[in-house]
Order: structure tokens, then C-alpha cells, then sequence
């Protein structure tokens, strides 16, 4: 009785090994499907630009410093106002302790005085040439001296143009050399920056690029003038200046502005999207797609505009390539194209 219990057992044991094994092999997980969005490659043209900030100025401007440390007596003109060459920007007092204006006003108009009456001697041949010389040299000098001391008090544009900044006001009494009054023609304005010595051969006068101020979605274009020869000292940078019209006068001088140039163009090259790309220890790579199925792939890459980046190795026209998605992939899972 107890051998027939034993091999009934044993019967029942070795009945249920297949389907022990057939449950094992069951529960093996399948890869998960992953949604991506996807491209297929082709030769295409792949332009290199580079960004640099500067400020605008005017494409002539002026910068209107005070010579005598008197108090200010009258201010023509605001800013934003258009004055013209020669007009008074700034009136200083004219009898102040420093001023000769006064004292060489008087001369001038004595020495004039003198000067009319010799010549009218001298032409009626009442006194000889050397008289009627010494009073003009006395007139000339006098005159000198007192548009010299009318320029110190009443400071002039000495340009025509937009005044775009008054740092004095009525009563202030400025040390000399301080900066006063800037005048700019704003018609066209002007910017300068700094270009790294690899890429200053980019560069030439005629070049075109594009403009951008804050707080302004209009695209404006400029236009290279001048390249420096040589480089800044401190920066290592040569100076590149551009001008941009400014007939509208949208753009406003002392604007801070970033503009925009190509400095490499290449054609007939392969792309991808720069965030198609993986990078590992500085190993870049992107997923192929055949047959729905993801496989990683490391490629060389070249150039790059922020944008789109060059493949030079790895790749070839035609094959499609994960645009979206690729953070959640792995070699070998399948994927399901998505057109959201």
C-alpha cells in the first residue's frame, strides 16, 4: 500500500514539470512601445551663425564736454529735440569769475571801433600802412580772443542732429571736462563689437546681417563698415563696426542690440536636429528606425547653429532618424511614430 501511495506521487510530479516550464517561459516581459516622432535624412544646406551685443550710437555723433566750471544759465533745447550745427545747446554765466566774456567782449568791440575808423584814414591816405596794419592785427586778435571766450559760455552743436543726452541742468555749476550733451544723427546708427581672432576673416565690409533690440520684434538689417587690422589689447578681439538705416527713427540711440551674421555656409551636407542628439562621455548618438524598431546608432558630427548640427560619420541620406522621444529608448525597443 505504501509503495502505490509513493509512486502515485511521483506520477503526479513529473505531470505538472511541463507546465511548471511552459508558465516560466510565459512570463518573460515584452519590450514597451514607444511613441516617437521621427525624419528622414537628406543632403541639405546648413548655415553657421554667430550672435554679438553692443550698443547704438549714431552714425555721426557728438559729444559736448564743458571747458569752464560755471553755473548753467539757460538750456535751449530737451532731448529728443533736432538742433542744428552751430546752434546753443548750453548757456553758461557769462560774468561768472572764471569768464572773460565780458572783459573780451569790450576789447572786441573797442578794437572794432579803432579798426573802422584807421581804415577810413588809411584809404583817404591820411595814415601810413603800418598804422592801418597794426590796428587790424589789434582788431583780428581782440576777435580771437572774444569768440574764444563767447564758445566757453555758450557751448554749440557742432554737428546737426538729435539730442540724445543732457546731463546738466539750470543752476548746476559742472566741473571742467564733464561730459555735458551728446548730439547723434539717427537717421543711421551705428554699433561696434568684438570678433574672436578665428573668425575676424569672416568678415569685410559690404557684409550683411541682421538686428535685434529688446521690446522689438521687427528684424532690421545692418550692414559691416569697418574691420579693424589689428586686436584690441585687453579683449584679444578685433573691432567690427556695422550701420543700420534709421529713417523711421525706430530705433533709438544708446539702445542696447544683438546682431546676427552667418559665418559659415555649407551645402550639400547631412543635418539632424541638435536635440536628436545623445551625448555619453562626449560619445554623441541618435536612434535609426527600421522596421518600427529603435536602434542606437554613434555618429561623428560637425558643425553646428544651435539648431541643427552636421553629420559627418554614421549616417547616410534616406535613413530615418528619432526627432522626439529618444530620452525614452533603448537599442532594440520597438516605436510607434506619432504625429502630435
Amino acid at each position: 500500500m505504501k509503495r502505490k501511495l509513493i509512486c502515485l506521487v511521483l506520477t503526479a510530479l513529473v505531470a505538472t514539470l511541463p507546465l511548471s516550464c511552459g508558465k516560466k517561459e510565459d512570463s518573460k516581459t515584452a519590450l514597451p512601445t514607444v511613441p516617437v516622432k521621427t525624419m528622414t535624412i537628406a543632403p541639405g544646406v546648413l548655415e553657421v551663425t554667430r550672435e554679438f551685443t553692443g550698443g547704438l550710437k549714431g552714425v555721426e555723433q557728438a559729444d559736448i564736454y564743458i571747458r569752464l566750471s560755471e553755473a548753467v544759465t539757460a538750456l535751449p533745447f530737451k532731448v529728443g529735440d533736432h538742433v542744428q550745427a552751430g546752434q546753443v545747446l548750453i548757456t553758461l554765466d557769462r560774468g561768472g569769475a572764471s569768464s572773460q566774456y565780458v572783459q573780451a567782449k569790450a576789447m572786441f568791440e573797442n578794437a572794432e571801433k579803432n579798426f573802422k575808423k584807421m581804415k577810413y584814414l588809411f584809404d583817404e591816405k591820411a595814415i601810413s600802412e603800418s598804422a592801418f596794419d597794426e590796428a587790424k592785427a589789434g582788431f583780428e586778435v581782440s576777435k580771437a580772443n572774444y569768440q574764444a571766450a563767447k564758445e566757453l559760455v555758450d557751448i554749440t552743436s557742432p554737428i546737426s542732429g538729435t539730442l540724445v543726452e543732457l546731463d546738466v541742468k539750470i543752476g548746476d555749476v559742472p566741473l571742467q571736462g564733464v561730459l555735458a550733451a551728446r548730439v547723434a544723427r539717427t537717421d543711421a546708427l551705428r554699433m561696434t563689437f568684438g570678433v574672436p581672432a578665428d573668425l575676424v576673416s569672416q568678415f569685410s565690409p559690404g557684409m550683411t546681417g541682421s538686428l535685434r533690440v529688446a521690446g522689438d520684434d521687427s528684424v532690421y538689417s545692418c550692414t559691416v563698415t569697418k574691420v579693424s587690422d589689428a586686436a584690441e589689447p585687453q579683449t584679444r578681439t578685433f573691432s567690427v563696426e556695422v550701420s543700420v538705416p534709421n529713417t523711421s527713427r525706430s530705433l533709438q540711440a544708446g539702445t542696447f542690440a544683438k546682431v546676427t551674421f552667418v559665418v559659415e555656409r555649407k551645402d550639400n551636407v547631412l543635418t539632424v536636429p541638435a536635440a536628436a542628439l545623445l551625448s555619453n562621455e562626449g560619445v554623441m548618438s541618435l536612434y535609426v528606425v527600421k522596421s518600427d524598431t529603435a536602434h542606437e546608432r554613434t555618429v561623428g558630427v560637425g558643425a553646428s547653429n544651435g539648431r541643427d548640427t552636421e553629420i559627418r560619420s554614421g549616417l547616410n541620406s534616406g535613413e530615418e532618424v528619432v526627432v522626439m522621444g529618444q530620452g525614452f529608448l533603448s537599442d532594440g525597443y520597438p516605436v510607434m511614430r506619432s504625429t502630435k
